[in-house]
């Protein structure tokens, strides 16, 4: 059994629309030309950051799916913009 101090935390950010270069952490000079992110850059001075990762579905939706469930989003029968039928502007 694992004490309760020895465990670890896991902190997982997920944002709409922000690519990896907005973020100052990643980047060389530790800003961002765009975002300002103070918060998130002490944060990851004192973590484990990753840098490389897979995404499902370049949508929101069933990205987001599969990140909750570990499965296709396919598998939930998850719309993206190719299946769902918008409605016509008159």
């Amino acid at each position: 059994s694992v004490a309760v101090s020895e465990k670890k935390n896991v902190v997982l950010i997920v944002i709409d629309d922000l690519g990896q270069q907005d973020l100052g952490v990643y980047k060389k000079n530790g800003t961002s030309s765009y975002y300002r992110t103070p918060h998130i850059d002490k944060l990851a001075a004192r973590s484990v950051v990753f840098d490389n990762a897979y995404s499902t579905s370049p949508q929101c939706i069933p990205s987001r799916v599969s990140l909750l469930t570990g499965k296709y989003p396919v598998r939930f029968d998850v719309p993206n913009d190719k299946t769902v039928d918008y409605p016509q502007k008159h």
